[in-house]
């Protein structure tokens, strides 16, 4: 599981009351993925009306598909157990995942 990657991750619910499976990017860098036993991730959603909301589009794509519209919440950054990851759907290009952490860098400045 390395850096850039969107697997399927069954994420809790902020209120942790249940979880759901949904796609997530991994934006934690391969020497920390290779050392932990969990991840840091993003929550992808087409829900785009966030004002934390970076769409993915076709070409921030390296491989894989995502439905038309879908994005990364930048403002829902948490760690997931690597046992939680379901099958990989797809790998965001290194430019878009630059852009992300930026906006992620942003929110604390």
């Amino acid at each position: 599981m390395k850096k850039g990657e969107i697997y399927l991750v069954d994420v809790d619910f902020i209120d942790s009351s249940e979880s759901k499976v949904r796609p997530a990017l991994i934006i934690s860098n391969n020497n920390y993925n290779k050392s932990h036993p969990d991840l840091i991730i993003c929550s992808i959603t087409t829900n785009s009306s966030h004002e934390c909301f970076l769409e993915i589009k076709k070409e921030d794509l390296a491989s894989g598909q995502l439905y038309p519209g879908s994005g990364v919440r930048h403002d829902s950054v948490t760690r997931v157990d690597k046992a939680r990851f379901g099958r990989k759907i797809g790998k965001v290009t290194a430019d878009f995942h630059s852009a992300l952490v930026n906006k992620i860098t942003a929110l604390f400045s």
